[in-house]
């Protein structure tokens, strides 16, 4: 209670509209500082789905709902066999699963892909034996563990490669 301009410390303080100024809210949204300073708070624009998390997009941007990582993946898998070959890695393809049982199959990694980007090559039908899978760069310019070429010649093999910024690593 305010009086003779002294405040009461027992009194509690009233906000108006719950201190946002915001007179409604969609459901389930979260309130955030705003963006600019003439919307001092903003609802994110998303409820998310089930097994996302809110993350930060950094400073001047609102967060928003993305995958967590956690939780069971799906995995784009791209079926190749001999036809295929010679075959350029897309920028969708990550898991390639390989049918080398009528003949060899040649894969050409990008030469400048992300840093960090991961594709993984393996052997489906267990011919890498008698029909190898050779995976190299695109002309064979950028190495892949210090080679221009890596083959993969053990039945039912698998191989996971990594860009690093100038060359691939097997992992």
């Amino acid at each position: 209670m305010v009086t003779n301009n002294s405040w009461n410390s027992q009194d509690p303080a009233q906000v108006a509209k719950g201190g946002t100024g915001n007179a409604t809210a969609t459901a389930y949204t979260v309130q955030c500082g705003g963006t600019t300073t003439t919307s001092p708070f903003q609802s994110i624009a998303s409820v998310g789905t089930a097994n996302q998390v809110l993350t930060s997009n950094g400073a001047g941007a609102l967060p928003t709902f993305q995958a967590s990582g956690l939780g069971p993946q799906v995995i784009t898998i791209t079926l190749l066999d001999d036809t295929d070959s010679a075959y350029t890695v897309l920028t969708t393809d990550y898991y390639l699963s390989c049918d080398v049982s009528a003949g060899v199959l040649v894969i050409n990694l990008a030469n400048a892909p992300t840093t960090g980007r991961v594709i993984i090559v393996k052997d489906s039908t267990g011919s890498a034996a008698s029909f190898n899978i050779t995976v190299t760069t695109v002309g064979g310019v950028v190495t892949i563990d210090g080679a221009t070429t890596f083959v993969m010649n053990t039945a039912y093999e698998s191989s996971s490669f990594v860009f690093n910024g100038t060359s691939y690593e097997i992992f």
